[in-house]
């Protein structure tokens, strides 16, 4: 009986780590439009441009690294879970504060504009560059926390 209410514990535990990742992973979205200089839900769901979904892909990837960076340590395990979420919240927003200033410098060394090169020329080998930039930068994270 012991074993089986551990279990129900974990699973609700993990429920509500699944919502805050949900959370932070719109949030990301969101955040990734207002850092683009063309809308992301247009550009891949109406135009089909797999470019911006593969621009997109790489930006969530590396909040979901950064998101798992901040659960990672064992000491986690041994704090109430609102702080440990609260904790998750700061470096998640750290995360994606990071990622938009890396886009930022990212188009300032690029020397073509990386947004025109995804929605206009739909040219998916700038797509991969940034979904790898994004996810180098999350990596680079990840080691630190």
């Amino acid at each position: 009986m012991e074993h089986i209410l551990k279990s129900m514990t974990q699973l609700g535990v993990a429920a509500v780590y699944f919502v805050f990742g949900l959370i932070m992973l719109f949030l990301g979205r969101k955040i990734w439009d207002l850092i683009t200089k063309y809308k992301s839900t247009e550009e891949i769901f109406e135009k089909d441009n797999p470019a911006a979904g593969i621009a997109e892909f790489g930006f969530l990837i590396a909040i979901a690294l950064i998101i798992i960076a901040s659960l990672k340590d064992e000491a986690v395990k041994n704090v109430p879970i609102y702080l440990d979420l609260a904790v998750s919240l700061i470096y998640s927003i750290f995360g994606m504060i990071a990622l938009a200033v890396a886009k930022l410098l990212l188009d300032v060394f690029t020397p073509f504009q990386l947004d025109d090169e995804i929605s206009k020329d739909r040219n998916p080998a700038v797509g991969w560059l940034q979904a790898g930039f994004y996810i180098a930068i999350s990596l680079i994270i990840y080691a630190v926390l």
